[in-house]
């Protein structure tokens, strides 16, 4: 059992540490939606298992063994937990499930402010709403019904007209492909798995990049777009801006100048052997996963077995 847990933590700290040169082997919508569900699949899958390891721990002890008609010394000859072991696994679950809900909650509240700062909207101004502030900020804004692009007077300022409908095209593009899910979703791995702690930040570049992509294709001038990256970028790194949360992506938020630098070169694109590392993980990680469930199960068929024969 415990080997079982030791290989699908491994395949998370495998996760977490290859995701930045993973994401570099990827199509920026493929590195998006791939680290960020492996990641939060793979999570689940350590949690199911460490879930397994502490019942199976906390099975071994006598009274709670009579009242599930098990035999307590089946389970303690039949690969038992290590008590300093399953002690430290029901504390590391009970610390991830408090950190689990507190996260989850904070990304809850994120998506509630959002949505009702959508709400607050005038219905007539349509997706794109322009803020009179001399700071340059524009995000988009996720909401029930597809959300709002939010965009001050001042980034419209510095922007020529062409930069302007790359801007606009860049945060079409992450509510069009709800790209708050995937931050959403490695939030959710890295809080509860401090292994993949690195992955929120990739996911969200990667998103950055896959937007950037879309603004480039939709103004058919990727060195227009590398300049509009990189103008907003600098602008907005001397305003002033106040926190919008953390399911609200702008296109000056992360890594401007690796981003410039991409769009002056042809799409990259997916290399089989980055696939093939993400897609033998998140593979090893539901192997551990399915034989930690298969060896309980048949654990506790023999243990049902003893007691009966008792």
């Amino acid at each position: 059992m415990l080997t079982f847990l030791v290989v699908v933590l491994v395949s998370n700290a495998m996760i977490g540490v290859t995701s930045p040169l993973v994401a570099r082997g990827l199509a920026p919508c493929t590195a998006t939606r791939l680290i960020g569900v492996a990641a939060f699949v793979t999570t689940l899958a350590s949690g199911f298992v460490l879930c397994i390891v502490c019942f199976d721990f906390v099975t071994q002890i006598p009274t709670i063994a009579r009242v599930g008609r098990w035999s307590a010394g089946s389970f303690n000859s039949d690969d038992p937990v290590p008590v300093a072991c399953g002690l430290a696994c029901c504390l590391v679950l009970l610390a991830v499930v408090v950190l689990v809900i507190r996260r989850s909650a904070a990304l809850a509240g994120d998506l509630w402010s959002s949505a009702a700062a959508c709400r607050r909207f005038p219905p007539f101004t349509g997706q794109l709403v322009v803020v009179d502030d001399p700071e340059p900020d524009a995000y988009a804004l996720p909401g029930w019904r597809g959300g709002h692009i939010v965009v001050t007077s001042g980034m419209l300022g510095v922007l020529d007209a062409d930069e302007q409908q790359v801007l606009l095209a860049h945060e079409a593009s992450h509510l069009r492909h709800r790209h708050h899910a995937y931050v959403a979703l490695a939030t959710l791995a890295a809080a509860a798995n401090p292994l993949c702690r690195a992955v929120p930040a990739v996911v969200r570049t990667s998103a950055e990049r896959w937007a950037d992509e879309d603004a480039a294709q939709a103004t058919g001038d990727r060195r227009l777009a590398a300049r509009a990256v990189a103008r907003a970028g600098l602008e907005s790194a001397k305003a002033k801006r106040a926190h919008r949360g953390t399911l609200a992506l702008g296109m000056s938020d992360s890594q401007v100048a690796q981003r410039a630098k991409a769009l002056m070169a042809p799409p990259a694109p997916t290399r089989p052997l980055s696939l093939a590392v993400a897609a033998a993980l998140v593979l090893v990680t539901m192997v551990g996963a399915f034989g930690a469930a298969l060896t309980t199960e048949h654990r506790f068929e023999r243990a049902h077995a003893s007691y009966l024969q008792q």
